[in-house]
This record gives structure tokens, C-alpha cells and sequence, in this order.
């Protein structure tokens, strides 16, 4: 993923919680296209802040993703 704006990065700090949201798009179309996901950022004190970030996977990193690696795919489902 990166930044859709770099300045972005500087916004997430150390202990912040993060949340992805746009996950499940990116696996139901299975990368086709690129697409965005949205960082949630929690900040210690409760201060929220949406980040909007790139994705580039193709549809076999999006596969290998599902099943939590390279390794772990089964190649009968190809």
C-alpha cells in the first residue's frame, strides 16, 4: 500500500490502533484495477483520522494474501 498523499504518513504514530477498511473489495474483485483501502487511525486519545492508501496487488498476491502466504497456497484451486 502507499499513501494516496505522502504527507499522510506523518500521521500515524507509535501505539496508534490502525483498521483497514476496503479489504474485502479488494478481494472480491480480486485486485483487478488496483483500488484504495482507508487506514482508521485511533490515537491514544481518542482522536480518529481516515487515511486513504493505494493497493497495486495483482490477483495472485490477492490470493496468496487470502491464504496467508505463498506458500500456503493450494495450487488445486488455481
Amino acid at each position: 500500500m502507499t499513501f494516496v498523499d505522502e504527507n499522510d504518513y506523518d500521521l500515524v504514530n507509535a501505539c496508534d490502533k490502525v483498521d483497514t477498511r476496503g479489504i474485502r473489495e479488494m478481494i472480491s474483485s480480486g485486485g483487478q484495477g488496483g483500488g484504495e483501502i482507508t487506514l482508521k487511525v485511533t490515537k491514544k486519545n481518542g482522536e480518529v483520522k481516515e487515511i486513504r492508501c493505494r493497493h497495486t496487488m495483482s490477483k495472485d498476491q490477492v490470493r496468496w494474501f487470502v491464504n496467508g502466504s505463498a506458500i500456503n497456497r493450494d495450487s488445486s484451486a488455481m
